[in-house]
């Protein structure tokens, strides 16, 4: 290089933005360095002439002297090295690097660019590249990278081949409609229109063939995704073919359990806290009468539980969940009660079923038994009584009698025997009075009580009156009634009439004899019931004396007067199975009242609240 080139050279050396060394071959000692140079490794010019190239490349000294030498030999002139600066910061450089001779010495010249970010952008373009490599090979779903204009098939992964049964050699170059991948070959059309319209594709259900022409449902996804100049599109394809069947499997067994909810005779209340949220079934609605449209614009334990306090109760029911039902009385939109039986349980996700049964039958059922299971437990204790009475009573009778034929056996002349038959009457009387009550107390315990009705106490009194006479009661007492307190009553005819021809009947007879013989009859209203009191002033009943044994069967308190000793007894049974009682009130000599409290068939049963077997 002459004298002139070398004065070019040196001007363009010192004033280049490019960072240049110029260094002596043999050992890398830096030899000279521009401005740039100055400014890029931050040392001063002096500190970097004392320094080697080996001082700054944090290469192996071996390898920069290796590198050193192709260079000048020219074997190689591109470098990527990584030097240390001043501050201790390392960049990454590349260097082209060549021999020059300059005033006579061959050196190493080196024009030295800082790649840094492009290096560090590279090396994430090269790690996105591996991952999205691994991804793509590895990915457990099937992918496909394609041309988005021809459709035409550049890569897949393998579990697409899996997927589809295909070798990868039978797919690359085709499109996806000659290989008759898509079940309808529109969808392709449509999955480009929302690509061009939202720049991608999420969730998109529709039906590929497989090599063997079975179909397959899948979730697709699409990307685009440009190499280079060509466009391409990446798709992502879910078999959801398993998903699909078991989404059917549980829509029917959905549909099932729906049908089960409407259908079964139960009533069904499903109850979600976290939205306070309630569904109720068919029968729920058809034994209540309470619509969905009343449960969304009122609160349901406040409609079917009215009361406040029963409706504490329910609730802490059904907060307990206690195993088993439990009956419970509802009310219907009609305001009727209902009584029902439920059971409660919570599903693993919190929310709350009750299962209730309509047991008004049941309950009806239950009360016609237990009635009748009470009338035959008096049945039972008539008939012991009846036994034992009726062993006792007809023994006597039934002795006399036998004793009366064998007297008539043995008596020849006609006037003894004519004497003898009229000592049978009383005998034969006695025994049909004592049968006659038998009979009227089993047929009293027996038969079927009848049809309930509005009756005039008035006109039961008279016909009752009229049937005494006929029975040839005592006519000299004064008989006197009053029921304009309560002038009629709502019972059954032939209780009542039993029950006050008993009365009557009692209160003629021991008064009969007395002067000034006299009976009232009278009716009250008294709260729920309707008090019928018959009065009389005859010779009364030591009740002390009497005690628990006054409306026992065949228990007679005096012999003043004919009787079977049954008529208090059938008195009490008629009060008493028809939810009423009785009071008496009696004095020797003096009189004596029977206050009989009839409950009419239209007054309200009493309720003590709570549940049913609660009370």
């Amino acid at each position: 290089m002459n004298s002139e080139n070398q004065d070019i050279f040196q001007l363009i050396f010192e004033e280049h933005k490019a960072v240049m060394l110029l260094m002596e071959p043999e050992t890398g000692s830096i030899i000279d360095a521009n401005k740039a140079a100055v400014a890029f490794y931050k040392y001063s010019k002096e500190q970097l002439l004392n320094l080697k190239i080996q001082d700054l490349n944090i290469f192996p000294a071996e390898k920069v002297e290796f590198e050193r030498k192709k260079a000048l030999e020219e074997k190689k002139s591109y470098f990527i090295f990584q030097h240390r600066l001043a501050d201790g910061q390392i960049c990454w450089v590349e260097v082209y690097s060549s021999p020059v001779t300059f005033n006579n010495t061959k050196l190493l010249y080196s024009i030295i660019h800082d790649i840094t970010e492009r290096y560090k952008a590279e090396e994430a373009l090269k790690r996105n590249e591996e991952k999205f490599t691994k991804a793509f090979i590895s990915n457990p779903n099937g992918i496909i990278l394609s041309e988005k204009e021809t459709g035409r098939i550049i890569e897949v992964n393998d579990s697409f081949l899996e997927m589809t049964g295909y070798l990868k050699n039978e797919l690359i170059g085709k499109s996806s409609l000659e290989m008759h991948l898509f079940n309808d070959p529109d969808d392709r059309e449509k999955m480009l229109e929302y690509l061009k319209r939202d720049g991608r594709l999420r969730n998109y259900k529709l039906k590929i063939n497989d090599r063997s022409g079975r179909e397959y449902s899948v979730l697709v996804a699409v990307e685009t995704l440009q190499i280079g100049e060509r466009s391409t599109i990446i798709t992502t394809l879910q078999d959801i073919t398993e998903l699909k069947q078991l989404e059917e499997k549980l829509r029917k067994e959905h549909d099932l359990l729906q049908a089960i909810f409407e259908t079964v005779p139960a009533m069904i209340t499903i109850y979600d806290p976290r939205i306070s949220e309630i569904h109720t079934n068919l029968e729920f609605h058809r034994v209540t009468g309470w619509e969905d449209s009343d449960l969304r614009h009122g609160n349901i334990m406040e409609l079917v539980y009215p009361d406040p306090g029963y409706r504490e109760q329910v609730s802490e029911f059904m907060k307990s969940l206690q195993p088993g039902y439990r009956d419970i009385i509802m009310t219907g939109k009609d305001g009727s009660a209902i009584d029902s039986s439920w059971a409660n349980v919570r599903l693993p996700d919190g929310r709350q079923v009750g299962i209730g049964i309509d047991i008004r039958n049941r309950k009806k059922m239950e009360q016609e038994l237990k009635e009748k299971n009470n009338d035959l437990t008096k049945v039972n204790g008539i008939m012991e009584d009846f036994v034992h009475i009726a062993a006792h009573d007809l023994r006597g009778p039934i002795a006399n009698l036998t004793a009366m034929s064998q007297l008539l056996e043995q008596q020849p002349t006609p006037e003894i025997k004519d004497s003898l038959f009229k000592m049978l009457a009383p005998i034969v009387e006695k025994l049909r009075n004592t049968v006659d009550g038998l009979l009227e107390t089993v047929n009293m315990q027996t038969e079927n009580s009848g049809i309930h009705k509005t009756l005039k106490f008035e006109d039961v009194f008279n016909n009752v009156l009229e049937e005494l006479k006929m029975e040839r009661l005592p006519e000299n007492i004064m008989v006197t009634s009053d029921f304009n307190d309560a002038p009629e009553i709502i019972y059954i005819e032939a209780y009542l009439k039993s029950a006050l021809k008993n009365l009557l009947s009692n209160a003629m007879k021991y008064s009969a004899g007395k002067k000034d013989a006299a009976v009232k009859v009278t009716s009250e209203r008294h709260g729920e019931f309707i008090r019928l009191s018959v009065a009389d002033n005859g010779i009364g009943i030591n009740l002390e004396a009497a005690g628990d044994n006054l409306f026992k069967p065949f228990r007679r308190f005096t012999s003043k007067a004919q009787g079977t000793g049954m008529g208090l007894y059938i008195l009490k049974n008629i009060i008493e199975k028809n939810g009423g009682y009785i009071e008496v009130e009696s004095s020797p000599e003096k009189g004596t009242t029977f206050k009989c409290y009839l409950r009419p068939y239209d007054a309200p049963l009493p309720d003590s609240g709570g549940f049913p077997e609660d009370q």
